[in-house]
């Protein structure tokens, strides 16, 4: 099997709080990357600062994954970001055991 390129997103940090949600991401992407597989952290999607919309932005960076990682809690662009994967026939995991070791 070849490695899948894995798009993670999940919460996103309240004002002061964001040491444990980036923590989060960086476990989450340690243990794909271990899996054998290239992770791409949905927050990067979720800052886009340009004139382009978040769901432009994903939809763009999705073409290039094979799947997204939701990691649980709520997130609204989180979830704006999985069903777009969902629209373009990607694949949506709820945890990372569901991933196959490469």
């Amino acid at each position: 099997m070849k490695p899948l390129t894995i798009l993670i997103t999940g919460p996103l940090p309240v004002a002061g709080h964001l040491e444990p949600h980036l923590q989060r991401m960086m476990e989450e992407a340690d243990a794909v990357k271990e899996m054998g597989h290239v992770p791409v952290m949905g927050r990067w999607v979720g800052e886009a600062r340009f004139e382009t919309s978040l769901a432009t932005v994903a939809r763009q960076v999705l073409h290039h994954c094979d799947g997204v990682i939701r990691i649980k809690g709520p997130c609204v662009k989180a979830d704006e970001i999985v069903q777009i994967a969902v629209n373009l026939n990607k694949r949506v995991y709820r945890d990372r055991a569901e991933l196959p070791i490469v």
